[in-house]
């Protein structure tokens, strides 16, 4: 939310605006004749495209590994 500058309760339709907004700014592209920026332009719009990402298709909470406590090690473990 902070990379985007939208707050938490932001919806969809503001972070995309904030994205695309950014998006203009820090692409690499419009800092081509100034070589010396286009790398810190790249650096940045990779940041707001990876905060866009996250935000909008967030990751799946892995599950958590289950293993089972016996006397033997022939039991294994349970994903």
């Amino acid at each position: 939310y902070e990379r985007l500058g939208v707050p938490l309760n932001a919806n969809e339709r503001k972070i995309k605006k904030a994205y695309y907004q950014l998006s203009l700014l820090w692409h690499p592209d419009r800092w081509a004749s100034y070589p010396l920026y286009q790398r810190l332009a790249q650096d940045v719009f990779e940041l707001i495209s990876e905060a866009y990402r996250l935000l909008l298709d967030p990751p799946e909470p892995k599950e958590p590994v289950v293993t089972q406590t016996g006397g033997d090690d022939s039991q294994g473990a349970y994903m």
